[in-house]
């Protein structure tokens, strides 16, 4: 009896760690073979130095999409995270770095500083519960998020 998912994608589908993370995998891998007009067995057989290029050429693309503010440079390595994976489970060594390489600086998108007393006080001030109360203390006091 033959199943109707390739194995690579059954292996790939192992590799994830919980159905939800699969789930978002696929799909950010979908969208790369969306891309690249490739389907999940045909993508393994592109010869090495061509998927790098693919790589590459995906990596850009994602560039323009960053520099048109449609998606943040710090979700560019989200986008690659679905693609390595299944790379690696079914065993096919490139050169990360050939890609990596292009990545954007990551950006700090917010809490360069930290709360003044003011908005402290109007937190505490703005809280009904013992618990509530307690739970500001601890992130004000610790900087956890």
């Amino acid at each position: 009896m033959l199943d109707k998912d390739p194995r690579c994608l059954m292996l790939f589908e192992r590799a994830c760690k919980s159905a939800r993370t699969f789930k978002t995998y696929k799909f950010g891998l979908d969208k790369f073979l969306d891309y690249c007009h490739k389907d999940y067995e045909s993508l393994l057989m592109v010869p090495i130095t061509e998927l790098e290029e693919i790589l590459q050429d995906y990596c850009l693309f994602l560039l323009k999409r960053v520099d048109g503010k449609e998606i943040s440079p710090n979700s560019i390595q989200t986008y690659f995270n679905p693609i390595w994976r299944f790379l690696k489970v079914n065993r096919i060594k490139i050169d990360k770095e050939s890609v990596t390489q292009f990545y954007p600086d990551k950006v700090k998108l917010g809490g360069h500083d930290a709360i003044t007393t003011e908005q402290l006080v109007r937190l505490l001030n703005a809280t009904d519960t013992l618990r509530d109360r307690a739970m500001v203390h601890f992130f004000s006091a610790t900087g956890a998020r």
